[in-house]
């Protein structure tokens, strides 16, 4: 068994990706279109499944897009074992700040947060 995947890893692995591929078709739809205009219908087409399996994913487009935005911000959890790491303090926090700019003026963030903005 060496180096074979379970089937129910493999399972896992592939409900993941499609999570992060609706997750990703959602974001284009939203940047393209804008959250008021964009559908369900138009984030299943670019997702390549039915609006009914979309639905059972995620239940609405409010839903759809509180999960695209906690996607967004998976990157900046913050290892609460950092300090172990690296016992200067400053320095540390330095790291974590630096991490954050560069998360959110990356030109995409920067996109979703127009449209984000716009829509309030």
């Amino acid at each position: 068994m060496d180096g074979m995947v379970k089937p129910a890893s493999r399972s896992r692995q592939a409900e993941a990706d499609r999570r992060r591929n609706l997750l990703e078709a959602a974001e284009r739809v939203f940047l393209r279109k804008g959250y008021a205009a964009a559908t369900m219908d138009d984030v299943a087409r670019a997702a390549g499944m039915s609006k009914r399996t979309l639905h059972q994913r995620l239940e609405s487009k409010t839903a759809l897009s509180e999960a695209m935005i906690a996607a967004s911000l998976a990157p900046l959890r913050i290892d609460a074992g950092l300090v172990e790491h690296e016992p200067d303090i400053a320095r540390a926090l330095g790291g974590m700040l630096l991490t954050c700019a560069r998360h959110f003026l990356a030109a995409q963030q920067c996109e979703l947060f127009r449209v984000i903005i716009a829509e309030v």
